[in-house]
């Protein structure tokens, strides 16, 4: 028992585990950037890598993608002070 305590795992199992840990680690980062890659490809097939990468005017390209309206509307809704 006192054996077994002292040296708990030979050297070989303990690289094989952090092997296996790390490719794990890998592959899930992989995985990662597949995904966001593959939702994301409708933005860089619309816009260009210009647009993620910069090369613009940060003012401009806010100003494309939030809508313009044509005409002020009375808001729906109004704060009131308190009495």
């Amino acid at each position: 028992m006192i054996e077994r305590l002292r040296k708990p795992w030979p050297d070989h199992r303990a690289e094989r585990l952090l092997g296996a840990v790390s490719l794990l680690i890998g592959v899930g980062v992989i995985a990662i950037v597949v995904f966001v890659a593959k939702r994301a490809w409708p933005l860089f097939e619309h816009n260009g890598l210009s647009w993620v990468l910069g090369g613009g005017d940060f003012e401009t390209e806010i100003n494309k993608m939030t809508p313009r309206r044509a005409t002020r509307r009375r808001p729906c809704f109004t704060c009131a002070r308190g009495r």
